[in-house]
């Protein structure tokens, strides 16, 4: 006997089967695309895409390791550079892959 508010697992299924199923559609899938439109901010709330927010980011990211690093302000400029780079790279490909998962393939 389970205690009082507890479902049992064909119990918890069904109603798991229930708040995902909305026509042909699951919640789960709207919810990666809004997910992605808000990463994005094309949503239509806070009128700023939230992914530029990453710009300024990165950049003090990258010249705070490359300052703690080496002592010239040349060397620490081109490695700052390369590392704006690669973390923009990085964080384009996920966001590419994301998109191609979000659309189903």
């Amino acid at each position: 006997m389970l205690p009082s508010g507890c479902l049992s697992h064909g119990d918890r299924q069904a109603e798991n089967d229930r708040f995902l199923s909305v026509g042909e559609e699951t919640v789960s899938d709207d919810w990666s695309m809004g997910a992605m439109m808000w990463i994005l901010g094309l949503d239509g709330v806070g009128g700023v895409a939230r992914g530029w927010y990453a710009i300024p980011l990165i950049l003090a990211i990258s010249l705070v390791y490359s300052a703690s690093r080496h002592e010239s302000t040349s060397l620490i400029l081109i490695r700052a550079a390369r590392l704006v780079l690669t973390i923009g790279g990085f964080m384009l490909a996920v966001l590419a892959v994301l998109l191609i998962l979000s659309r189903g393939g």
